[in-house]
């Protein structure tokens, strides 16, 4: 394929999509239309790219004449673990449907008028969710707008490029069927070695965000509860609420909940003089009940919750080794970095996403934290979009 095709950049975001074309092309590619609805993204994308986006896909009645590649993070929510799982049965599931019609609409319908790739990406989730029945409906409505497709998405991580941040993802590259059928055997350029988190750092920061002082004693008061156990595998999340009987199993608690808890009065009877003491000084229970949830998931790798990767979440705070960063998401749940003591910034969470450090984004940094979370990174769509194209050269398909 030339460098200077035609695309469009569906369910747009803040652009992560555009920037891999761009990379890819070198800016030869020629974006012809985008589609946002969020305002606020949208905001972000025509300032950097000077494109406004659409708005509702559901509005936009065809592709522009001559697109070639049409993009497309389609709404992840419904399909992901995190949500309700309604799918397909939920409007936002129905969005994928959004992008057939546009597909099966190009150009009255003739085959040799559709765009000749796709390339959509959503949670990796995808796959396995209500029992394959969603993927095997969006495979079957993508075969059917006449495109091949592996019978599997591709699953694919920034961590497998080097990229410091687990952020498993699913990726379907799709070909119009004259011009390929067939497996797509996709080669990728795997890295052995993660690029160190140090490097994603900004350094002389002038208001960085800090552990509050109620943050860092809670932190103390669980490493504390650390150098009592032992700096290892835990294996269960740590609620010690359920300690000292303070709290009870209860008859209605799903089988996974009542085995934590047994779990935890057993952690709590092997260190019951010490973890007493602890309980009764700490003050711990004056605090949120997130926080006094804990999971420690760094082995015997660093000897204190500073040395590693903090996130405050809703189940619960999270310590991890600090040789890469949780997935972003868009709920906010910052990674604290723990040898400086503060949040990532909007810049660093960029580098994860493989955005360049001259991108703008909103003054509203949550805004902005959130709008990342929501991204694709660029680098994997890069790669992906490249190892499919390069695939198709290989075997003389004509583009």
């Amino acid at each position: 394929m030339r460098k200077n095709f035609r695309y469009v950049d569906l369910f747009a975001g803040i652009g992560g999509f555009h920037l891999a074309m761009d990379d890819f092309s070198r800016g030869k590619a020629k974006c012809l239309m985008a589609s946002e609805i969020d305002k606020d993204a949208a905001r972000v994308y025509e300032d950097n790219f000077r494109l406004a986006p659409l708005g509702d896909i559901k509005s936009i009645g065809s592709l522009p004449k001559g697109t070639e590649v049409v993009l497309g993070g389609f709404p992840c929510q419904t399909f992901s673990k995190a949500g309700k799982r309604e799918g397909l049965a939920d409007a936002r599931g129905t969005l994928f449907a959004d992008i057939v019609r546009l597909v099966k609409n190009s150009r009255g319908g003739d085959l040799t008028q559709k765009p000749k790739l796709l390339l959509l990406e959503n949670v990796g989730n995808l796959r396995s969710h209500d029992g394959g029945n969603t993927w095997g409906v969006i495979r079957r409505e993508l075969r059917d707008a006449g495109y091949t497709l592996n019978d599997d998405p591709f699953l694919l991580s920034p961590l497998q490029f080097g990229i410091p941040q687990s952020r498993t993802r699913a990726y379907i590259p799709c070909v119009r069927k004259d011009i390929y059928e067939g497996p797509l055997d996709l080669r990728f350029p795997f890295k052995p070695r993660l690029e160190p988190v140090q490097g994603m750092m900004e350094s002389d920061l002038e208001e960085p965000l800090l552990l509050t002082e109620a943050q860092e004693m809670i932190l103390s008061i669980w490493d504390r509860f650390m150098d009592i156990v032992g700096r290892r595998s835990i294996g269960f999340p740590v609620w010690s609420d359920y300690f000292d009987g303070l709290a009870k199993e209860k008859d209605e608690f799903p089988g996974w909940k009542k085995e934590f808890v047994r779990k935890n009065i057993a952690l709590y009877q092997s260190h019951e003089a010490e973890l007493s003491d602890w309980l009764r000084n700490s003050g711990i229970r004056s605090f949120p009940p997130t926080w006094r949830k804990f999971e420690w998931q760094a082995g015997d790798s660093i000897g204190s919750v500073y040395e590693g990767i903090i996130q405050f979440r809703t189940s619960g705070i999270r310590v991890k080794k600090p040789d890469f960063f949780p997935a972003l998401v868009a709920m906010v749940h910052l990674p604290y970095y723990g040898p400086l003591h503060r949040a990532l910034t909007v810049r660093e969470c960029a580098r994860l996403q493989s955005f360049p450090d001259g991108y703008r984004f909103e003054e509203s940094s949550q805004k902005a934290y959130r709008q990342l979370g929501n991204a694709v990174n660029v680098q994997v769509v890069r790669i992906v979009f490249e190892s499919l194209l390069s695939f198709l050269q290989e075997r003389g398909c004509f583009l």
